[in-house]
C-alpha cells in the first residue's frame, strides 16, 4: 500500500488572524489620518475664503471711500456722499455688514468686530469723519484696516 500522508503547505488560522488584525490597526489609522487632513483642509479652505471676503469688502470700501466727496458716520451705518449725492452707504444687517451703492446691494460674509470712526470735528461724533478703523474677526483673529477719506 502507498502512504498516503503528506504535507500540504500553508498559513494556520493563528497566522491568518494576526495578519488581519495587523491590516486592521493599518486600515484605522490610514483613516484616521485622512478624516484629520480633511477636517484641516477644510478649515484652511473656510479661513482662506473668510480671509479673502474680507480683503474683497476693504477694496470695495476703498474705493468707495475714495470716489466720496465726504463720509459721515450716524447710527452704526456710514454714509458716503459725492458732490452733495449719496453714492454708497454701509450698514449692519444680521450680524454681517452690508454694502449699498445706487441699485446695488452687496452683503460681505466677514464678521465685523468693530468699526471705528475718527472724526474731523472730536465735538460732533455724529458727523463727518476723516478715517474708519475696521476689524475683522476670522477664526478668533483680527483683521485691522484703517481706511481715510478725503
Amino acid at each position: 500500500m502507498r502512504d498516503c500522508s503528506y504535507k500540504v503547505k500553508g498559513f494556520t488560522i493563528a497566522e491568518l488572524c494576526i495578519a488581519m488584525v495587523l491590516s486592521g490597526i493599518l486600515v484605522s489609522m490610514a483613516y484616521l489620518a485622512y478624516s484629520y487632513i480633511n477636517k484641516e483642509y477644510l478649515k484652511f479652505n473656510r479661513v482662506s475664503n473668510q480671509i479673502a471676503e474680507g480683503y474683497r469688502c476693504v477694496g470695495v470700501l476703498h474705493d468707495q471711500f475714495w470716489k466720496a466727496d465726504s463720509v459721515y458716520y450716524i447710527g452704526d451705518s456710514l454714509i458716503l456722499y459725492s458732490k452733495d449725492q449719496k453714492i454708497a452707504s454701509i450698514f449692519p444687517h444680521d450680524e454681517k455688514y452690508c454694502f449699498k451703492q445706487s441699485n446695488k446691494i452687496d452683503t460681505f460674509l466677514v464678521t465685523l468686530e468693530s468699526l471705528l470712526p475718527q472724526y474731523r470735528n472730536p465735538e460732533n461724533i455724529e458727523g463727518r469723519i476723516c478715517s474708519c478703523n475696521f476689524t475683522f474677526l476670522i477664526e478668533k483673529e483680527k483683521l485691522q484696516f484703517i481706511l481715510y477719506a478725503k
